[in-house]
């Protein structure tokens, strides 16, 4: 058996893998152009970036940005759509990647403002001492799930 050399780092070693940061994720949608605008509007992304593949004919392509975060978001789809769970529960037990999820300093006003903007929870805002998260769900036109939490005192 063959160990390898990572398995002798030293403490003034550092790992390729610490470099490591979120970059991106990717959305797959029906509809490019009602949900760049959605997020846009809805979330206040702004446009990074937008572009078409030759190898895709048809596809739009876009980076919308957040902070330090990208969502990159390819449409328009014609293939068979993941199945969106109606409820919560369901929501949960389902398997693979569920939901986008972002810190806040306050569920409630980020709720307050989201419903302004005609958008309504998916999981009403609700304190988890467990966790220590406060924390509400809401979904985008196509039936994404994106959660907003933020850390308890």
């Amino acid at each position: 058996m063959k160990i390898s050399d990572s398995a002798f780092m030293t403490n003034t070693d550092v790992s390729p893998l610490a470099t490591i940061t979120a970059d991106h994720v990717f959305i797959g949608v029906d509809n490019y152009d009602v949900m760049k605008r959605w997020y846009i509007e809805k979330l206040d992304f702004t446009v990074d970036k937008e572009w078409t593949v030759d190898e895709l004919p048809g596809m739009k392509l876009a980076y919308l940005r957040k902070g330090d975060f990208r969502l990159e978001l390819i449409g328009d789809k014609q293939g068979p759509r993941t199945p969106i769970p109606d409820g919560f529960v369901e929501h949960l037990k389902s398997k693979g990647f569920q939901h986008l999820a972002f810190r806040v300093d306050s569920v409630d006003a980020v709720m307050a403002e989201l419903t302004k903007r005609g958008i309504d929870a998916f999981v009403p805002a609700a304190s988890y001492d467990n966790i220590g998260r406060r924390v509400s769900f809401i979904k985008d036109p196509e039936g994404n799930v994106i959660e907003f939490a933020q850390d308890l005192e």
